[in-house]
């Protein structure tokens, strides 16, 4: 298979070994349910009351990409003040969801699959412990992974590298013998930046022509296809 290319069973693909999966969650084994409008809406509501606001933060930049804009500008103790304000609210939402989430159709057998291969399973998201471990807990999950890491895990989270190195080491690989798979652009590029395969699912909020830009390895058009690219790339 060459590079950005669905899979197919006409489709050659280089051959690895793959001996870890780490895979990102909303949207892309769970139904995304997530409301990241609010969460950035009360973000910005909250460093505006501060008085922090920026020019340039809007309720189209992340919450991550705006407390890095803001490190350095304020001292460490007022930073981490604001920083758990934002994340405690944050938190209750993803709680809030993780009440309501749902498997992906055909997820739980695609992890199953990757289970009797005797690959690794480490969930690698920028959402936080507490909504995490309730989503895993409601889908019966908890023995099919073989490790989680959150926001509460890494200082460094999706686009930056550290959370996917942070899931690298938990699963006791190297780079070269894992796939990250996910929905979203921000997947592709922490995957890229760790030096992982990434593998693009288009069940979250971003189309496939926009993963597409964005140069992903791989790309699926779901979670189910995940067990049968591994295969391919095992060769």
């Amino acid at each position: 298979m060459t590079p950005h290319r669905r899979v197919s069973k006409q489709v050659r693909v280089p051959r690895l070994t793959v001996k870890a999966i780490l895979t990102d969650m909303d949207g892309t084994f769970t139904k995304f349910n997530l409301d990241y409008m609010r969460m950035r809406r009360s973000a910005l509501r909250l460093l505006e009351e501060a008085g922090l606001m920026h020019p340039n933060f809007s309720d189209q930049m992340s919450i991550y990409a705006m407390l890095n804009e803001l490190r350095g500008t304020i001292n460490t103790d007022r930073f981490n003040e604001i920083k758990k304000r934002i994340y405690a609210m944050v938190e209750k939402i993803e709680a809030e969801a993780a009440e309501q989430v749902q498997l992906m159709p055909g997820a739980r057998e695609a992890l199953d699959e990757l289970k009797q291969m005797k690959k690794k399973i480490v969930v690698v998201t920028n959402n936080g412990r507490r909504g995490t471990d309730r989503t895993i807990d409601r889908l019966e999950l908890g023995g099919v992974f073989d490790g989680v890491v959150t926001r509460d895990d890494a200082d460094l989270l999706k686009p930056d590298p550290g959370i996917v190195l942070k899931a690298l080491s938990l699963a006791r690989v190297n780079a070269d013998d894992a796939i990250l798979v996910g929905d979203s652009i921000i997947d592709i590029r922490a995957a890229r930046a760790a030096s992982v395969r990434s593998v693009a699912v288009s069940t979250g909020p971003f189309p496939a022509a926009r993963l597409l830009e964005e140069e992903p390895d791989f790309i699926v058009s779901s979670f189910l296809e995940v067990p049968g690219l591994v295969r391919r790339l095992d060769g």
